[in-house]
């Protein structure tokens, strides 16, 4: 087996590294991307107090599920005002917004071009340093975007090793007031990251060793994070584990589980994470199989001994954290899992260690109904 490994990512880790942001900027130039309600929280305060000495200019229009058009106006700031790096502050949607508009500040062009494939990202774009405030989508040390194109009503990522983030400031204590509900949601898209990662056709024995990490933490801490965010410890862990996740399916990839979430989320409204959650436990049964061997290595290194407790927990985890396990609980009826099939066959499927044909995906989507 041949394989290579690159994270050109610079990770800082640690309570309280956020203050010294400004140790790791090497312009004075700066805009800062988040969404409306971080902007008025105490923790864009703190980013704007370590950033004291630098000229900042505020994106505050993201949202979840980022929009070519929130890119194109966040990249246009972003060239208009001769931005030298950019930081994302907040969850997945902010950092994804961050390295997204970070294509069009540098190249000038919509980013609707990159996401149909009619242009690839061939140069460096303006450095993006990445602040996760969440624990689960990893984004800080990706080279992934996804963003979904209005034109087309299509959530798709964006692809390329001029997507790494330069820096990733990952301190835990941006997540202590993360409210019980994202910090489920996130965590479960932490828990796919680190099992989808290690199934991955493209996975290899670096990221096979980081997803075991992030999986023992998710399934150990998750829980304790959601039910008492003062439970400093549990947070801490699971922004690593977040980070860990990240580092996971940077390289090899995500697999038919985030596949299934981009039509969950886009067409219902299901938050990205809890999208995930909702096929996970099917999909482990369903490729388990195939990857028997290597299932069975990381079931035992997470303390379970057989696949059915491994599955059996990993559900009860979901509604011991708030997030049912059923797709009725969304509104999906019988009748809606035909465009549910039809749309989840997104390029990300191919990673499946399992093939996956339209009757398999039926199958699951009613076993999950």
């Amino acid at each position: 087996m041949m394989w290579g490994y690159l994270n050109p990512v610079k990770i800082i880790f640690g309570e309280g590294c956020i203050s010294d942001i400004e140790k790791h900027l090497d312009t004075d130039r700066v805009l800062l991307v988040t969404d409306k309600m971080l902007a008025h929280s105490e923790i864009l305060s703190r980013v704007e107090d370590a950033l004291k000495n630098m000229d900042i200019v505020l994106f505050d229009k993201v949202q979840p599920n980022p929009s070519s058009y929130i890119v194109n106006a966040c990249g246009k700031l972003a060239k208009d005002n001769n931005i030298e790096i950019i930081l994302g502050v907040g969850g997945g949607s902010s950092i994804d917004t961050a390295k997204a508009s970070a294509i069009v500040a540098s190249t000038g062009i919509p980013i609707e071009e990159f996401l149909s494939g009619d242009r690839k990202i061939d140069t460096p774009c303006v450095p993006v340093l990445a602040i996760p405030t969440t624990s689960g989508t990893g984004s800080e040390v990706t080279p992934i975007a996804v963003i979904t194109d209005e034109e087309k009503n299509k959530k798709q990522p964006i692809v390329s090793q001029y997507l790494f983030p330069k820096v990733a400031i990952v301190d835990p204590e941006l997540t202590y007031s993360m409210p019980p509900e994202i910090a489920a949601s996130t965590g479960m898209d932490a828990l796919s990251h680190g099992i989808e990662g290690y199934w991955s056709k493209n996975s290899i024995p670096i990221t096979d060793a980081f997803a075991i990490a992030c999986v023992e933490r998710v399934l150990r801490y998750l829980e304790r994070s959601v039910r008492n965010r003062n439970d400093r410890n549990a947070r801490r862990e699971m922004s690593l584990a977040s980070l860990l996740g990240g580092l996971t399916f940077a390289i090899p990839k995500t697999a038919a589980v985030h596949a299934c979430s981009f039509p969950l989320t886009h067409r219902f409204g299901i938050p990205h994470g809890t999208a995930c959650g909702l096929t996970l436990v099917a999909f482990i049964k369903f490729n388990y199989r195939i990857v028997q061997e290597k299932m069975n290595y990381l079931i035992r290194c997470t303390g379970y001994d057989s696949l059915e407790k491994f599955c059996e927990d990993i559900s009860m985890l979901q509604r011991n954290i708030g997030l049912p396990c059923k797709l009725s609980a969304y509104g999906i009826k019988k009748e809606d899992i035909e465009i549910l099939v039809e749309e989840s066959f997104h390029p990300n499927i191919l990673n499946n260690p399992r093939e996956v044909t339209k009757r398999d995906l039926f199958e699951i989507y009613s076993e999950i109904l």
